[in-house]
């Protein structure tokens, strides 16, 4: 952390999150970076990152922003300025509706939940619509940070998927990791090949979803650019995405409390 804006928080309001603007915008570069040498689109997923104050300041750099719940939804409209990439556990009937028209992709998270709201796809073709798939791979060794942990019931276990996506999905959609670098997503993406290429090659985009620790040091971008512009060569993707979550603030700021007792 810089001590000029270490020294800035004498006086700070507290307790409360404070950025340093100058850190955010060095990681915000980085992702610009990525974007453009990889040739990929990089989202704020904020289920990782919610501190919607930076939003605007950050909104420039990045493709647009990820949402888990219709607030959320309402949120990347409001301060990205772009709709949204909506990726529920599970989706509301009522809300559905509202949800669709506020967003640009949306994935569904089973077979089921396809099911159930397939008849929507028809009615808004300006949407692209995914599967999540659990990859069955994950370096992440905690399980409660583990989304492909054993009877995990995020995403659809890959071996359970139709030879053929299903009609009106166009894309994949994919979050196995957790602070992980560039060496486990080559190792995911190889992994996932041999299992599911051939849906690679039905879909027009895939989403990484999250997990990216790109703005940590010693990460290796250089790997990075590398894995994910060969993958979107290879099954000529017309666009790759990903969700780097908590890594958009990383080492960006504080909390300022005090002691009372």
């Amino acid at each position: 952390m810089r001590k000029d804006f270490l020294e800035a928080l004498v006086g700070a309001p507290n307790p409360a999150y404070i950025i340093d603007s100058v850190a955010l915008n060095q990681n915000m570069q980085l992702f610009q970076l990525v974007q453009k040498e990889a040739e990929v689109n990089i989202l704020c997923a904020l289920k990782g990152f919610s501190m919607w104050g930076v939003f605007e300041e950050m909104s420039p750099y990045l493709a647009g922003a990820t949402a888990s719940s219709l607030n959320e939804v309402k949120l990347c409209n409001e301060y990205f300025k772009k709709k949204a990439h909506s990726c529920f556990v599970v989706y509301l009937e009522d809300e559905f509706e509202e949800v669709v028209k506020l967003s640009s992709h949306i994935t569904f998270n089973s077979l089921s939940q396809y099911e159930a709201f397939k008849h929507y796809i028809p009615k808004h073709p300006e949407v692209e619509f995914a599967l999540r798939i659990n990859p069955r791979f994950s370096p992440v060794e905690v399980d409660k940070y583990n989304p492909c942990m054993p009877a995990s019931r995020f995403g659809i276990p890959w071996e359970e998927m139709p030879q053929e996506l299903p009609e009106g999905i166009t894309g994949i959609h994919m979050h196995a990791l957790c602070e992980c670098g560039a060496e486990e997503l080559a190792d995911l993406l190889e992994t996932c090949e041999s299992n599911i290429g051939h849906l690679f090659h039905q879909a027009s985009w895939v989403n990484l979803g999250g997990g990216h620790h790109i703005t940590k040091k010693g990460y290796n971008i250089e790997l990075l650019i590398e894995t994910l512009s060969a993958f979107k060569s290879n099954y000529q993707l017309n666009d790759l995405i990903l969700e780097p979550g908590e890594a958009m603030g990383w080492k960006t700021g504080v909390l300022t409390s005090k002691i009372v007792d």
